[in-house]
C-alpha cells in the first residue's frame, strides 16, 4: 500500500481523534515486549525501565544494524519469531533538516516502518498493542491555543509529514490495538535541548536560541512513565503526551540559565530564518488534551528530575 492511499483510507480514523479506554490492563502480567529504536533516547529509557519487568516478562530491544523497521523481512521474522504482547516503536529519524534533503529515508522509517509493524501484528493475532510515536510538528497553529488530538494535522515538513502518514498507517492497520502518541521537544541525558543549554551556559560560553517558535518540553523519562501508565491503563487511539507549559527556546535557555547560575546575557536572540536550515519549522504546536488525559510534570520540574538522574 503506498503512502498516498494511508493518507486517503485513514483520514477518517484520525481526524476522530481522542483516545479510548479498552478493559484489558497490562499491570502484573507476563509479557514479551519489543522495543524498536532500543538504543535512540526514548527507546533507551523504555529498555532501562523496563529490565526485569517480572517474572515470565522478556524484553527484545531491536535496532540497527541488526534490525531494520523499514525491511518488511526484519518486521516479519522478528514479530512472528517472538509473538510479543506489546510493541514500542521508538524508531525516527530526528534530524529534520536531513529528512527535508532526502525525504525517501523518513517515509521508509516513519510511515512504511509503522505500517509494517502494525500490519504484521494484526496478522500474527491481532491482539498485541502497539506504541507509536509522533509529533507536534504535525502542526503549525496560528490560533496561540493549545491543540487538541482531533484536530487537523497541518505539517510544513518532510519530517511532518512523514510522522502524520504514519499515525494515519497505525490508525487505519492495527485499529483498537495502537496507541499513537504525540509529544515535544523530547530530552534525556545528554541528548536535546535542555542539556545542550546547561552545558553551554555552564561553561560561561554564548549559545544562540530561536525566539519565534513555541512549543512543550518534555524529559524523556516523564514520557516513559504516562506512556506506561496509559498502557496498563488501557488507553488506545491517538493522543498528546508533552511537558506541562510552553515556551520559546530562547524563554528555556533564560530557565536553564537561573537555574545553573549562569549569566543570562550569554543568550542570544535568534529567529529561525537567521540559521538558513533547510526544513521549515511549525511558529506554535503547543499540544494540548482534553479532561481525562494523563497530565506530564512541568518544566522545571522536569529539570530537576533530570538534574537528579544525571548528576547535573
Amino acid at each position: 500500500m503506498s503512502g498516498r492511499d494511508f493518507m486517503d483510507r485513514a483520514s477518517c480514523a484520525l481526524v476522530s481523534g481522542g483516545s479510548s479506554l479498552a478493559t484489558q490492563s497490562w499491570r502484573a502480567m507476563p509479557r514479551r515486549i519489543i522495543v524498536v529504536g532500543a538504543d535512540g533516547l526514548l527507546g533507551s529509557c523504555f529498555t532501562r525501565r523496563l529490565s526485569g519487568d517480572g517474572p515470565g516478562s522478556e524484553l527484545h530491544g531491536l535496532d540497527l544494524p541488526a534490525f531494520d523497521v523499514s525491511a518488511p523481512m526484519n518486521v516479519r521474522d522478528a514479530v512472528r519469531g517472538i509473538r510479543p504482547d506489546l510493541v514500542l516503536n521508538c524508531s525516527a529519524i530526528s534530524d529534520v533538516d536531513l529528512c527535508e534533503r532526502e525525504p525517501s529515508r523518513p517515509y521508509a522509517v516513519h510511515r512504511d516502518g509503522v505500517a509494517h509493524l502494525a500490519c504484521e501484528l494484526a496478522a500474527d493475532s491481532g491482539a498485541s498493542l502497539l506504541v507509536t510515536f509522533s509529533t507536534d510538528q504535525v502542526f503549525d497553529n496560528d490560533s496561540e491555543e493549545p491543540i487538541m488530538p482531533g484536530s487537523k494535522p497541518d505539517p510544513v515538513n518532510a519530517y511532518a509529514r512523514s510522522k502524520a502518514e504514519g499515525e494515519r498507517a497505525a490508525l487505519l492497520l492495527a485499529p483498537g490495538n495502537v496507541l499513537v502518541v504525540r509529544t515535544s521537544w523530547l530530552f534525556g541525558g545528554s541528548r536535546g535541548m535542555v542539556p545542550r543549554f546547561w552545558r553551554v551556559l555552564s561553561e560561561g560560553r554564548e549559545v544562540g536560541a530561536v525566539a519565534d517558535q513555541v512549543s512543550c518540553i518534555t524529559y524523556a523519562e516523564d514520557l516513559v512513565d504516562a506512556v506506561l501508565e496509559a498502557v496498563d491503563s488501557g488507553f488506545r487511539g491517538l493522543v498528546h503526551m508533552a511537558g506541562q507549559g510552553c515556551l520559546t527556546p530562547y524563554e528555556l535557555a533564560r530557565t536553564i540559565a537561573g537555574l545553573a547560575g549562569a549569566d543570562p546575557g550569554l543568550i542570544r536572540k535568534r529567529r529561525w530564518s537567521d540559521l538558513q536550515l533547510d526544513a521549515r519549522r511549525p511558529s506554535f504546536s503547543v499540544l494540548g488534551g482534553p479532561p481525562g488525559s494523563i497530565v506530564l510534570p512541568g518544566i522545571e520540574q522536569s529539570i530537576t528530575r533530570w538534574r537528579g538522574d544525571f548528576g547535573q
